[in-house]
């Protein structure tokens, strides 16, 4: 899979033009880091590399997180974010488990709530005919309404592993190989041509968008838009992880 940065922000040619000349260094210095990149309004359709959930507003709000899993971007202020990305992780490890032949992947419950410091993002919304001002908080934490069981769960006693390059390829495609259990798993197959036994597995969420996350906090958008505010917020959120029990 080509390595995208984490955060996509499609903004006005003159922006585009400053972060590329050094006028904006907390920009300039992210996308030299390689966790940013900033495309222009006029040029972001010639990119095939880049895949996006929702086209451009052009408003100077078109900020933008990778879901690793599918390469593709989501709208930072996306209400169904996080939703997105549990949904999508979920799929992905239990296509994986799949290919390296389990033949059977059950779910047991483990949903807790953790009070940390959370990344949150505020658009400050005004309707001017109205005479109406607001706000719309997200704070990647809508995952009670997820079904996660019904996404990974799986059984089919007759499942045959595929080969290790299958496996390999499909993990490497999908943000898979900074997993280490899965990893030690497909070279497991590799080794013995196949998986037997119990494993146990446990999938956390929200990790993911952390280090996006983190590089939100740190940007002033205000040469962007004066309605956007990614900033640091205590918030009671929910961290969901889920174990895996997987029958080779």
């Amino acid at each position: 899979m080509n390595q995208l940065p984490d955060i996509l922000i499609i903004a006005d040619e003159d922006t585009v033009y400053g972060v590329e000349h050094g006028y904006y260094p907390d920009l300039t210095k992210s996308v030299q880091d390689g966790n940013l990149m900033v495309l222009g309004y006029d040029n972001w359709r010639n990119n095939t590399d880049i895949l996006l959930k929702e086209r451009p507003l052009c408003k100077g709000e078109d900020v933008y997180i990778r879901n690793p899993y599918t390469n593709r971007y989501i709208k930072a202020s996306d209400n169904e974010l996080l939703d997105i990305f549990c949904e999508e992780k979920s799929l992905v490890i239990k296509e994986a488990l799949v290919m390296m032949g389990a033949k059977h992947i059950i779910v047991e419950d483990n949903v807790f709530d953790k009070e940390q410091k959370n990344k949150g993002f505020k658009a400050r919304l005004s309707n001017n005919a109205k005479g109406i001002g607001g706000s719309l908080n997200t704070s990647f934490s809508r995952t009670e309404s997820l079904n996660i069981k019904n996404q990974i769960e799986s059984e089919d006693p007759n499942r045959i592993p595929k080969s290790y390059h299958e496996v390999s390829d499909f993990m490497d495609n999908h943000g898979l190989n900074n997993d280490t259990k899965l990893c030690l798993l497909r070279d497991r197959l590799k080794r013995d041509g196949k998986l037997t036994g119990k494993e146990h597995y446990t999938l956390t969420y929200l990790n993911e968008i952390n280090s996006a996350l983190n590089v939100l906090s740190s940007i002033d958008y205000k040469i962007f838009s004066g309605s956007l505010d990614f900033s640091l917020e205590h918030n009671h959120i929910h961290s969901i992880s889920k174990k895996l029990i997987i029958e080779f």
